[in-house]
């Protein structure tokens, strides 16, 4: 929304005037995170995300948009090893989705009510702490 507010007009002459105009733009967030990181996470954050994610890997690949099968591959390939599912799931997001694949939307997904994971997008996307969100 951006909003031009008329700070003053002044006469000089007949036929010329200044005019001040300062045009306000704002953002309306509703449910969206502000994170303060930028671009596509790093694969430090990836790997940080994927260490304390636990048996929410599956409903986070979800909210990413990753294939139902994708998401049944992923589990079958690492059936003992829940850190490599949770990592692995991460890295197809980032693979499948390039640029499209950022902070904000790693954050959305964590915060999302299915995941519950707000916390986690605190820390490693660095969205501001909301008191509603998940553990």
């Amino acid at each position: 929304m951006v909003a031009t507010l008329l700070l003053f007009q002044k006469r000089l002459k007949p036929w010329f005037f200044v005019v001040a105009i300062v045009s306000v733009s704002t953002s309306i967030a509703v449910n969206q995170p502000a994170s303060s990181k930028t671009g596509t996470p790093s694969d430090e954050d990836l790997l940080g995300v994927a260490n304390e994610l636990g048996t929410s890997w599956k409903m986070l690949g979800r909210t990413l948009k990753i294939p139902e099968p994708a998401l049944e591959n992923i589990e079958a390939d690492n059936p003992q090893n829940q850190l490599e599912r949770c990592y692995s799931v991460l890295k197809r997001w980032t693979e499948d989705f390039g640029s499209a694949a950022t902070y904000k939307c790693l954050a959305r997904a964590l915060q999302h009510p299915t995941v519950g994971r707000g916390k986690l997008a605190e820390k490693y996307c660095g969205v501001c702490r909301d008191s509603h969100q998940g553990r």
